[in-house]
């Protein structure tokens, strides 16, 4: 039976546009196919704010990149929302798996007391906060190559390579632009040089 790719993601991928993989195997005989997904965006901008120290500077209570990065929080949507573990409705109408999901999958030192109908359980928080704020081991620090990922910039180098956001090229001399009436077709070009 064909096993499905393991896919290891970054905390600071930027969630734009989505590639999906899934397991080359036939939905009958694989009931629990699950698909993978990597996300990862570009923003194009002039500034040299990261998305989180932008909504750092405008709304209490976000931490800017430097703290993310040092508390190995989770980094915020590109906008500016709290990425949940689950979403509102799972407590009304998937109450179950939940639970069991959380049982299964969740550390009990991560769960949280949640009200679930007339009771009150342990399960996972919706938002989850930083590692440092859980109490659990924090992961090696980052490299300044990987913290220079995170800032705006039009050049990175990444391990050991280097990336520009423009390509080198040779500057195109064009000729004037002549002022043109409206409804004139225009009568130059870059390419006429």
């Amino acid at each position: 039976m064909p096993q499905p790719m393991n896919v290891k993601a970054s905390p600071f991928s930027t969630p734009q546009t989505a590639g999906h993989a899934f397991t080359p195997a036939s939905q009958a005989s694989v009931p629990h196919r699950w698909p993978h997904r990597g996300l990862q965006g570009w923003r194009l901008t002039r500034s040299t704010l990261s998305l989180q120290d932008l909504a750092a500077k405008t709304q209490p209570g976000v931490v800017t990149t430097g703290v993310l990065v040092k508390t190995q929080g989770v980094p915020l949507l590109p906008s500016g929302q709290q990425p949940p573990m689950y979403a509102k409705n799972h407590l009304n109408f998937w109450r179950e798996g939940l639970i069991t999901w959380s049982k299964q999958s969740i550390r009990d030192s991560c769960k949280e007391l949640t009200r679930c109908g007339p009771t009150e359980l342990r399960l996972v928080p919706r938002f989850f906060p930083s590692l440092e704020a859980l109490g659990l081991p924090l992961y090696a620090n980052y490299t300044e190559e990987e913290l220079n990922i995170m800032r705006p910039a039009e050049e990175w180098r990444i391990f050991g390579k280097h990336y520009r956001l423009w390509p080198d090229f040779e500057p195109v001399s064009l000729r004037p632009f002549m002022e043109v009436e409206v409804g004139q077709k225009r009568t130059w070009s870059a390419m006429d040089s």
